[in-house]
């Protein structure tokens, strides 16, 4: 089965309704492309491992993230980031006068991540 071109679609479209459907997405499409368009880019290839991106704003956290020569480091422990945001995370649980806590509404169990509550609550308390 081939891709059909957008006028393609159009004349084998003969119900009045998805003819509308598909002029719509078309102009969506288009609008999308045209708001985004500093933010979408055809494919980007990290220099340092290969890896392929489609946005420019995944290429630059990839960059910040994995191959940033520049650590930050924790005021409280010393220990090295690759990023501001894993400081930040890294601040909030370990070294917060009260960490957050996340509690099972069904048995009162606490757990220090929200995953960790997720997955408890899948494998204690399916539905």
């Amino acid at each position: 089965m081939r891709w059909l071109g957008r006028w393609e679609m159009l004349t084998l479209s003969n119900d009045l309704d998805n003819l509308m459907f598909v002029s719509l997405l078309f102009r969506f499409t288009t609008h999308m492309r045209q708001r985004f368009k500093d933010h979408i880019c055809s494919g980007l290839t990290c220099g340092y491992c290969g890896k392929l991106f489609t946005s420019k704003q995944s290429f630059k956290r990839h960059q910040e993230e994995q191959h940033n020569p520049y650590k930050i480091k924790c005021d409280i422990c010393l220990k090295d980031f690759s990023a501001k945001r894993f400081l930040k995370i890294h601040k909030q649980m370990v070294h917060a006068a009260e960490p957050q806590m996340f509690t099972c509404q069904i048995c009162g169990s606490h757990f220090k991540w929200e995953a960790s509550l997720y997955k408890h609550t899948k494998k204690r308390h399916p539905k």
